[in-house]
C-alpha cells in the first residue's frame, strides 16, 4: 500500500510540474535574438534611475534608438552623462507623468512623428513607486491613488495607446515582426507581501493587464505580443530610499516585523540581474511571463501559494519568508555598522 502511495504522489508531483511549465512558444511569434542585431525603437518609462535608466543605457550602447521617459526632467542629466558620448544621439528624453492619458498622446504623437522613430518596436513599462504600508494600518486608504495611478493605470494607459499605435503599424505593413510590450511588474504580484500591501495589489494589477491583454491580442492575431516579468526586490533608488526613511535619527534601522516579508531573500537583485533576463529571456522569446526567485524553493513555493491558498502552504511560506527577512536584515545591520530595531507590528 505504501509503495502505491509513493508512486501515486510522484506522479502528482511530475504532473503538477507539467501542467505548472510554461507553454511551448509558437515559433511565428519569436523574433529570436538576431531581430535585435539590427537598430530598433524603445520607450522606456521610468528611465530617470535604477532599472529603467541602466536598461536604457544598455540599449542605446547596443545601438538601438531610445526615448526615455521619467516625471523628474532632472535626472536626464546624470542619464546622458552615463551615455558614450558617440551614442548619445540615439538617446531622446521626455518627461511623462504615466498615470495622465493627455500626456501619453502627447509623448506618443511626437515618438511617431520623430524621424528617428516613426514607430516602436517595444514598449518597457518600467515606472513604479512603492511605500509600506498594510491595510490594517491606520489611513493606509491615502495610498491607495499613490500606488495605483502609477503602478496599475500608468501600465494600462500606456499599454493600451501604445498598442493601439502598433496594430495600426502592422496593419500598414511597418511592423512585420509586431510591436512588444513588456511590463516590470514584481514577484509580490505572485504571492502577496505583508508590509508592501498596496504596493502588491497594484502590481498583481498590472500583471494580470498583461496577462490578459495578451490573449486578447494574441487570440485576434493582432501583431502585439504582452510580456510581464516578476521580480523579487531590486536594489533601486526606490528601495534603498525606504529603507534610509526607516533609520532613527541615531541611525538605528527600524524594521516593523510584517517589513520583514519584503527582505526575505538571500539578497536584493540588481538592476544588472534584470536587464539579463530582460535581454536574453524576455525580448527574444515573446510573449513570456518570467519569474524571478532567489532560488527553486521560493519560486516553486511562491507558485504553489498563488495556485492552492492552503492554509498550511501559506502558513509554512509565511514562517520560510519571515526568517529570511530576519536573517537579511541583521546582516544588513552588520554590513552598515548600525543597529537594529524589529517593531512587532
Amino acid at each position: 500500500m505504501k509503495g502505491i502511495l509513493s508512486v501515486a504522489a510522484v506522479a502528482f508531483l511530475l504532473a503538477l510540474v507539467w501542467l505548472t511549465m510554461p507553454q511551448p512558444i509558437p515559433k511565428k511569434h519569436v523574433p529570436g535574438p538576431a531581430f535585435y542585431t539590427k537598430p530598433r525603437r524603445f520607450l522606456v518609462t521610468g528611465a530617470g534611475s535604477g532599472v529603467g535608466a541602466h536598461i536604457a543605457i544598455l540599449l542605446v550602447e547596443k545601438g538601438h534608438i531610445v526615448m526615455a521617459t521619467d516625471v523628474a526632467e532632472e535626472r536626464f542629466k546624470e542619464l546622458r552623462e552615463q551615455v558614450p558620448e558617440g551614442k548619445r544621439r540615439n538617446l531622446h528624453t521626455e518627461t511623462l507623468d504615466v498615470s495622465k492619458a493627455e500626456q501619453w498622446d502627447a509623448l506618443l504623437d511626437s515618438v511617431y512623428s520623430h524621424p528617428d522613430f516613426g514607430g516602436l518596436d517595444v514598449l518597457l513599462n518600467n515606472a513604479g513607486v512603492l511605500k509600506p504600508g498594510n491595510f490594517s494600518d491606520d489611513k493606509v486608504e491615502e495610498l491607495i491613488d499613490f500606488h495605483l495611478d502609477v503602478n496599475t493605470k500608468g501600465v494600462m494607459i500606456g499599454g493600451i495607446k501604445t498598442a493601439r499605435r502598433m496594430r495600426q503599424q502592422v496593419k500598414e505593413g511597418k511592423l512585420p515582426k509586431g510591436g512588444h510590450i513588456v511590463t516590470i511588474s514584481s514577484a509580490s504580484a505572485i504571492i502577496p507581501t505583508p508590509g508592501l500591501s498596496l504596493y502588491s495589489v497594484s502590481k498583481f494589477a498590472a500583471r494580470a493587464f498583461s496577462i490578459i491583454a495578451s490573449w486578447d491580442h494574441e487570440s485576434r492575431n493582432l501583431g502585439v505580443y504582452f510580456s510581464v516579468m516578476c521580480p523579487e526586490a531590486i536594489k533601486t533608488p526606490m528601495t534603498v530610499g525606504e529603507t534610509e526613511k526607516a533609520r532613527h535619527g541615531d541611525g538605528t534601522l527600524v524594521v516593523k516585523k510584517s517589513e520583514l516579508f519584503a527582505m526575505s531573500g538571500h539578497r536584493l537583485f540588481t538592476v544588472d540581474d534584470v536587464a539579463l533576463v530582460f535581454f536574453n529571456k524576455v525580448l527574444p522569446w515573446r510573449p513570456r511571463e518570467v519569474t524571478m526567485f532567489f532560488d527553486n524553493f521560493r519560486g516553486i513555493g511562491a507558485w504553489l501559494v498563488n495556485v492552492f491558498h492552503d492554509s498550511r502552504l501559506v502558513a509554512h511560506a509565511r514562517r520560510h519568508m519571515l526568517e529570511g527577512g530576519a536573517r537579511f536584515v541583521r546582516r544588513l545591520s552588520k554590513d552598515s555598522g548600525v543597529d537594529l530595531e524589529v517593531l512587532d507590528s
